[in-house]
């Protein structure tokens, strides 16, 4: 199950970033995509579901640059519950270290949507 809104650090913002992934020390094996993003993590959607727990290292595509993260999986969702299919499989990281082009990419974003309005809509707006 993940983390609600409550829950974390700081608000994340809909954004849809490529991401290659794997596990320390070696080459990311394994694609995703980012649903949302914040400056302490972010959702990537992916069937190539990692467990919580689990350490990884990632190179995100940026639009002028390719930067890389380390984070820990906070939670993981294989497939949806019946009654949410509209959510995607993939996990939800905790960033333990990103470099300043990270934050600065951040803070060029749209601002998040007041709590209460339709995230999905504001997506959408961004795609």
């Amino acid at each position: 199950m993940g983390l609600d809104s409550q829950h974390r650090d700081a608000p994340r913002r809909p954004h849809r970033l490529t991401v290659q992934f794997g596990d320390p020390c070696l080459p990311p094996d394994r694609s995703a995509e980012t649903i949302n993003i914040s400056p302490l993590g972010m959702f990537l959607s992916t069937s190539q579901v990692v467990p919580a727990g689990r350490y990884l290292w990632f190179e995100v595509e940026l639009p002028d640059k390719t930067i890389h993260l380390q984070g820990v999986v906070m939670w993981s969702r294989e497939r949806p519950e019946p009654e949410y299919e509209e959510r995607r499989p993939g996990f939800g990281v905790r960033l333990l270290h990103a470099p300043s082009d990270w934050f600065e990419f951040q803070k060029r974003l749209p601002k998040p949507p007041p709590s209460g309005l339709d995230t999905g809509m504001f997506a959408s707006l961004l795609s």
